[in-house]
């Protein structure tokens, strides 16, 4: 028997949900496709990947999608969920996998500035100091 104070989330409530998240699946997908193309467009361009500012939007592109994808799977976990405790479950590790998640890429992107800073800084005439 369920706990009368933990609210269950009716099967169609649940359905409902399912179906929509299909369809935002469904949108985002194109979504990205348009992103890809512009991305090869980008690509195409003369002097951008000499500059580095190609890698910089593959990786910033990347990431966005892992960020993507973790909230599809969180809205998928919580369409699927019976009552409070699940949904919060849910929330829990989605909130434990983005902490993960932001501080590998913050590494990432920490190595990538690394690489490119020393590069890009102006020379400075030591007279002028």
């Amino acid at each position: 028997m369920t706990d009368p104070l933990v609210p269950i989330i009716p099967a169609n409530s649940r359905e409902l949900a399912r179906v929509n998240l299909e369809a935002v699946r469904e949108a985002l997908g194109r979504f990205v496709e348009a992103g890809r193309q512009a991305h090869n467009l980008l690509s195409q361009s003369a002097g951008v990947a000499a500059s580095g500012a190609l890698e910089l939007h593959e990786i910033v592109v990347r990431q966005a999608g892992e960020h993507l994808q973790l909230s599809l799977e969180l809205a998928q976990r919580l369409a699927e969920a019976n009552g409070l405790e699940d949904a919060l479950e849910a929330q829990r590790q989605f909130a434990q996998l983005s902490v993960a998640i932001y501080a590998r890429q913050i590494e990432e992107l920490s190595r990538f500035a690394a690489q490119y800073a020393p590069k890009t800084r102006p020379e400075i005439d030591p007279d002028l100091v």
